[in-house]
């Protein structure tokens, strides 16, 4: 198994498609802040989503809460670029 091998079933297809969005890929939040989430054990965006303690842990202001909140929900919402 590969990134995009095999066709339809490599790991690349795979994430889309359960949506297993690693927390490294959000543009919310700062280096410091998903190390701080990994130290946590939060790995995955849906993980992060499910976990509001961890939220609260980071100390965000309001405003880049909501931007994380819509970020996420953005993510986990969105259809798989093969079924686009």
């Amino acid at each position: 198994m590969a990134w995009d091998h095999p066709h339809s079933q490599g790991l690349k297809d795979i994430i889309e498609r359960e949506k297993v969005f690693p927390i490294t890929l959000l543009n919310s939040l700062t280096k410091a802040e998903k190390s701080t989430l990994l130290s946590y054990g939060i790995v995955t965006c849906r993980q992060l989503s499910q976990a509001e303690e961890s939220l609260n842990k980071l100390d965000l202001n309001p405003r880049k809460q909501s931007s994380l909140r819509r970020e996420l929900e953005a993510l986990l919402k969105s259809k798989p670029l093969a079924a686009r």
